[in-house]
């Protein structure tokens, strides 16, 4: 089980809830590691070198059936993180939502006013344009002083493209989508995907908006703890797939308990509450802050990575273990094996990496490996969505015009097989993700209104 391989307080908390409820364990134990990402809400980093940073946040979804206690689940372990924040940042994530947003769009109008005026004075020339840098900085820094050091928790359930864009800019980049329903997901199938696959990088993202110009979140991090029926995942399909959405989220994927459960269960014991209580409170007022923290490796720990890497590797040969699943393995290679061991870090109460949590992350992601495999096959994985997703990596670091050679070169996947990259290359021109010109292909930019 999950639960092995987590700190004693998550672990029990995580074991008596899932036996109360009676819903799968590695759900509920899934769903807790979202938890604690939630908590931390991109307040943390971690680099286990100097040249590799990323956010320690996850997307993680549990597949559950309807009736099986997903409602219940979320209450016990998101209530907890947004009660940390209410007391920890003193924002009501119920009450003062609405007052937050308000003020923060207010905000926005308010600086933009003082950068017209000041621009249309430097027309006029009545201002120089470093008088006019001067005046719209020191507008901005007043809001930044009157606005609260410690950064509160957003969390949307029923986002849409545009919505989501307008959280981020609420809550200094930080947003958390949970819920228990599909719609968190299905909002963006067929729709403008950058923004969850920009927030789980922590890439800035820049969109033009009607009312605003354009708009730019610097770093943006997002946390998902989404569930959802088994049946509708395959309604998202090789959409989410293909775009490389469905890649960047742990599944836990179980057999079901309808019909197998157990009319008496035991409670949760209030000592397993008040501790899971206590150390969500403990991670939100370590990393609450504005200030991003960095969580390092030990040197032992940094050393188990390639190891990990050769381990994974081989599998996603032909008939391997995971050679229907290449992105998702290309992530649990590298940004899940990270992210997974610095939140059980922090879990642990450590800003340090160990070997420990190393081979504890390591632990959790292979026992997931049949359940990515399940869900990805219902999805319609494949090799061709998974080059795709590739080819528009490669199309991103050499855009926003580049040409077939240029990609040809910059892949030994699509060097040793051209007729691949071609396939790519039609199909990522029949969605729209890019446009042709004779030799040239360019990037398509997609708009969030």
């Amino acid at each position: 089980m999950l639960t092995d391989h987590l700190p004693d307080w998550l672990s029990v908390y995580v074991q008596q809830t899932a036996e109360e409820m009676q819903v799968p364990v590695d759900s509920v134990a899934v769903l807790s590691l979202g938890a604690i990402s939630a908590a931390i809400n991109g307040g943390a980093s971690v680099t286990p070198s100097p040249r590799w940073t990323e956010p320690v946040a996850l997307y993680t979804l549990a597949l559950l059936a309807s009736g099986e206690g997903k409602s219940p689940v979320f209450a016990r372990l998101m209530d907890p993180v947004i009660n940390a924040f209410e007391e920890v940042t003193g924002v009501n994530q119920a009450v003062d939502s609405r007052y937050q947003t308000t003020r923060n769009r207010i905000n926005r109008k308010a600086v933009k006013r003082v950068e017209t005026a000041a621009m249309n004075k430097y027309a006029k020339g009545q201002m120089s344009l470093e008088e006019v840098v001067a005046e719209v900085a020191a507008a901005e820094r007043s809001i930044q002083l009157f606005n609260s050091t410690a950064t509160p928790i957003k969390i949307v359930t029923d986002p849409t493209p545009a919505s989501l864009m307008d959280a981020f800019q609420d809550n200094n980049g930080r947003v958390v989508i949970a819920t228990a329903e599909a719609e968190g997901l299905l909002n963006f199938k067929g729709g403008q995907k950058a923004a969850l696959l920009s927030a789980y990088d922590g890439e800035r993202i820049t969109r033009t908006r009607k009312a605003e110009g354009e708009v730019t979140i610097t770093r943006p991090v997002m946390t998902m703890v989404v569930a959802m029926q088994p049946s509708v995942i395959g309604t998202i399909g090789s959409d989410m797939v293909n775009r490389g959405v469905m890649p960047r989220f742990l599944i836990s994927y179980p057999e079901s308990k309808m019909g197998f459960r157990d009319s008496k269960t035991p409670l949760t014991t209030p000592e397993a509450e008040v501790d899971y209580q206590a150390e969500m409170t403990r991670i939100v007022e370590t990393y609450s802050g504005k200030a991003v923290k960095l969580v390092s490796f030990e040197r032992a720990a940094t050393a188990t990575i390639g190891p990990w890497r050769r381990e994974i590797e081989p599998m996603l040969r032909p008939g391997g273990d995971l050679a229907s699943v290449p992105a998702w393995a290309s992530k649990v290679k590298g940004g899940h094996f990270l992210r997974v061991a610095a939140i059980l870090a922090i879990a642990n109460g450590r800003e340090m990496v160990t070997v420990a949590d190393c081979e504890n992350a390591k632990a959790i992601l292979r026992a997931l490996i049949i359940d990515a495999k399940r869900a990805f096959g219902e999805m319609g994985a494949s090799f061709a969505d998974d080059d795709l997703v590739h080819l528009m990596g490669l199309a991103k670091r050499f855009g926003p015009t580049f040409t077939r050679r240029q990609v040809m070169r910059g892949s030994n996947r699509f060097m040793t097989n051209p007729q691949r990259l071609g396939d790519a290359l039609d199909r990522a021109v029949q969605e729209d993700l890019l446009g042709r010109k004779g030799n040239q292909y360019t990037l398509t930019e997609d708009d969030d209104e």
